[in-house]
């Protein structure tokens, strides 16, 4: 299934993917608040 899924860039699960780029460039840029969240996440300190 998932060989069904690499090649296509249109199939039926798309429209719930909105997160999903078509390229790599079009993924970072959809993935830049999430990357930024984990940035923050790994400078936060740690106290008890």
């Amino acid at each position: 299934m998932l060989e069904q899924l690499d090649g296509n860039s249109e199939n039926e699960l798309t429209p719930f993917l909105k997160h999903k780029g078509r390229s790599p460039e079009e993924q970072l840029q959809k993935n830049q608040a999430a990357i930024e969240l984990i940035r923050v996440w790994l400078e936060e300190e740690v106290t008890e």
